[in-house]
């Protein structure tokens, strides 16, 4: 059914476009789809890809496709965080305050059934938009209660606790919006469940925020990146006087995209970091006509290769850990087990949840040049291994880096110079 209703109708207009054009066919086959193409739209000097293009997108308009699939598919808020929330805060850990600890369980029931009614309003900020008239909007969803025009609000940056003061701030909305498509309407106040609109964020919020009512939430994790930027560019103005337009650009940049890094570096050169090609030309394209708006010059892209594993103990140590992680502050105890998620060893059994000293299995199970690697979300940890390669396979690409074709053969023959050199090696 598949291949009649969908993959015939798009092979029929391929056929009739390419590699030669056939208007009465092409002509035929919009009539007998019912589809409202414009003649110019299909003339002999309009390339072949566009009016591919345009009857496809008239045929099956994929924001239709996506809205359709949503309504189907996705559950409505009332449903889903009932599953969403437990594993938004499955790191969470006891706070040692029992009042504190009852209020928080309070917290996280109102999340769940998305109560409107709640006095615990509790929001996540996932990203930031500027608007042409050059204000920034916070988007978002809101878990529970209810925000209100006038309303004055918790920020709990990261590194937030329930126990301390620190890395929390407060401002007064003093606009909320309903978002629709690229549009946003002025509302009084907003329920929980909804996709929303925040405005007076200017300086405080750094690509997501947690917003609260109450001081117990802790603060959601940032978002999850499955790759980290790897195409970078240097970026300067063309002209010396728009220098502070350009930083200022940059640094909203900087704040509405969670996916790109913007850094200056020793040199003084300011970088652009982005996830590939296409995020790349949005990103520079957003900072050169809305951001900055300023003229730029952009150097050749750089990317970034590491030949092997790289990774810092000491860094890995304070995943493991809770709370406050200030310099002039000693750390907060660490959290039993691994916060819920698994460890495997390097004998491939799972380390018991009750070990808590991290250093010391790192430093027991580790052997020199292995390291402890974890998933996105952290719920498995597993062991990586890292060999130098063997001389006489580093000599053989060399000499073959020029084949067009690999096969098992051009392996075997690099197994029979290994073993006439007298190296071993081990396939697994």
């Amino acid at each position: 059914m598949f291949v009649d209703f969908i993959l015939r109708p798009i092979w029929s207009i391929f056929g009739a476009v390419i590699p030669t054009r056939d208007t009465k066919l092409l002509l035929k086959i919009i009539t007998s789809m019912d589809l409202h193409v414009r003649a110019r739209d299909i003339r002999e000097n309009v390339n072949a890809s566009e009016i591919i293009s345009t009857i496809i997108s008239t045929w099956l308009p994929l924001p239709t496709a996506i809205l359709q699939t949503v309504v189907s598919f996705l559950p409505d808020p009332i449903e889903a965080q009932k599953e969403r929330v437990p594993h938004l805060l499955a790191q969470e850990k006891p706070i040692p305050d029992e009042l504190l600890e009852q209020e928080r369980q309070e917290v996280t029931k109102a999340m769940v059934e998305c109560e409107a009614d709640s006095p615990h309003a509790v929001a996540f900020i996932s990203k930031v938009h500027l608007r042409s008239s050059g204000e920034l909007i916070g988007i978002g969803r809101l878990f529970s209660g209810t925000l209100k025009k006038g309303m004055t609000i918790r920020i709990h940056g990261p590194k937030y606790s329930p126990l301390k003061t620190a890395h929390l701030s407060h401002f007064e909305i003093d606009a909320l919006y309903m978002v629709m498509g690229n549009e946003y309407s002025l509302v009084d106040s907003v329920p929980a469940g909804n996709v929303f609109g925040i405005g007076g964020v200017q300086g405080l919020i750094v690509k997501t925020a947690t917003l609260s009512t109450t001081a117990v939430c802790l603060p959601f994790g940032r978002l999850q990146q499955f790759a980290p930027p790897m195409v970078r560019v240097a970026v300067e103005p063309h002209l010396t006087g728009d220098m502070a337009q350009l930083r200022e650009g940059l640094r909203i940049l900087n704040v509405a995209d969670s996916g790109v890094n913007v850094y200056i570096q020793p040199t003084g050169e300011m970088i652009i970091a982005a996830m590939g090609e296409m995020h790349l030309a949005r990103c520079l394209a957003e900072l050169e006509n809305n951001y900055a708006k300023v003229s730029i010059a952009v150097s050749e892209p750089i990317v970034s290769y590491q030949e092997t594993i790289v990774d810092s103990l000491a860094r890995l140590e304070m995943e493991f850990k809770y709370g406050d992680e200030d310099d002039d502050e000693e750390e907060e105890e660490e959290v039993g087990g691994y916060g819920g998620a698994v460890l495997i060893g390097s004998d491939g059994e799972v380390v018991p949840d009750g070990e808590k000293d991290v250093k010391a299995i790192l430093e027991e199970r580790l052997a020199p040049g292995d390291i402890i690697a974890h998933t996105n979300d952290k719920s498995v940890f597993f062991r990586i291994e890292a060999h130098p390669l063997p001389d006489s396979l580093w000599r053989f690409l060399q000499q073959n880096q020029d084949t067009n074709s690999w096969s098992s053969s051009t392996f075997t023959q690099w197994l029979a110079l290994a073993e006439e050199e007298g190296e071993e090696w081990k396939l697994n």
